[in-house]
């Protein structure tokens, strides 16, 4: 009996201190890039899955769609061994499955089940695309990313919607993966079309440019990427300005991530923006004040001083 309750003692104890420990944990803060491929990216696509959408689709003629799943799939095989036609590859998938989606005739049998699949491969492949178009240097400074195909070299443009940026910051982004941050409580994430992005801009240090005047080293905000109907550019729009937008005919939500810019930097760079906010007792510099995004002249810069 005195074992028992030695036992249910310590049993008591123990529950005690898991408790305790679990009101007191932080989680792990981690940064896990979108388009990887991985068991940590849901939205890879594997055999068995498109083979269930096959099985979905009937015996509806999609040479299009196939053509596109054989795209994808040579695309895959490319990024195991890190050839960078992979990038071209995820190009032609994602140009095939946007027309599919663009034309697709909702008056026809299975056109639901069509237009899913469309979606599903054309998201993941643009995802990829973006990620490795950027990891292989395709990206050209201000004008856009160069893609090869049947051996002719073309130039993607990038086409930016509502930014105080200028082109040529857009250069290097990271895609939108699984994040957190034990310094952010809650997130702001929207579900839509397109790719939710982190665009990381350097500063730079060109005399007398007003551009870059007033800003941190680094700055970063968020983006949505879109491929246009055509395929013929990729579009970034301010997820800031734009919520909805009208794609085919219809008004759409635009998929937005505004919380993982902040994670991006809090997980890579210690001298964050944000650094002296979530920790002010840390900070072993002078104070300054900091522009987030270029001068606007029809903005009213607030400064709030707390004393």
């Amino acid at each position: 009996m005195e074992a028992l309750h030695i036992a249910i003692r310590a049993l008591i104890v123990l529950i005690a201190i898991t408790v305790t420990g679990c009101a007191n944990f932080k989680p792990v803060s981690y940064w896990w890039e979108g388009g990887s491929g991985s068991l940590i990216d849901p939205l890879t696509i594997s055999k068995a899955r498109w083979k269930s959408i096959e099985a979905k689709l009937g015996d509806a003629d999609q040479p299009a769609l196939n053509a596109a799943w054989a795209a994808y799939q040579q695309g895959k095989s490319y990024e195991l061994i890190g050839n960078d036609a992979a990038v071209d590859e995820y190009y032609r998938a994602a140009k095939l499955t946007r027309k599919v989606i663009a034309t697709i005739d909702f008056r026809f049998p299975n056109h639901q089940d069509t237009f899913e699949a469309a979606q599903l491969l054309h998201h993941e492949s643009l995802r990829r695309f973006l990620r490795l178009a950027h990891d292989h240097k395709r990206v050209e400074r201000g004008v856009g990313i160069k893609v090869c195909l049947s051996d002719n070299s073309i130039l993607v443009p990038i086409v930016i919607h509502d930014f105080p940026w200028q082109p040529g910051d857009f250069t290097d982004w990271r895609v939108v993966g699984n994040y957190t941050n034990r310094n952010l409580t809650s997130d702001k994430k929207n579900n839509g079309i397109g790719v939710p992005l982190v665009v990381i801009r350097d500063r730079c240090y060109a005399g007398l440019n007003t551009n870059c005047a007033f800003m941190r080293d680094q700055i970063t905000f968020p983006a949505t990427a879109l491929l246009s109907a055509d395929g013929c550019s990729i579009d970034f729009y301010n997820p800031l300005k734009s919520s909805k937008l009208e794609i085919d005919g219809f008004k759409q939500p635009l998929a937005s991530d505004l919380t993982a810019d902040i994670a991006y930097q809090l997980q890579f760079h210690e001298d964050s923006r944000l650094e002296g906010f979530f920790r002010p007792g840390q900070e072993n510099c002078d104070g300054d004040l900091y522009f987030m995004e270029p001068f606007q002249p029809e903005k009213i810069p607030i400064v709030l001083v707390h004393g």
